[in-house]
């Protein structure tokens, strides 16, 4: 499982393996692919969008592709 923040003791962190909010980034997608133990295959799609240079949400899906 891919972490999006990092809680230490001085609150959360940013990840480091997407990108963070900067001037005229709309949109950055990640997929990753898994095979499970029974052979399927899942495709994991991380979509961080931004809305300003302070703020963004991440979303996560699962599909199966084989």
């Amino acid at each position: 499982m891919i972490a999006l923040m990092t809680k230490t003791d001085s609150g959360w962190e940013p990840d480091k393996f997407l990108a963070q909010p900067e001037h005229g980034l709309v949109r950055q997608r990640l997929v990753t692919t898994y095979k499970d133990l029974d052979g399927n295959i899942w495709e994991k799609t991380t979509t961080r969008k931004f809305f300003n240079s302070e703020d963004y949400v991440d979303a996560t899906s699962n599909e199966r592709i084989g």
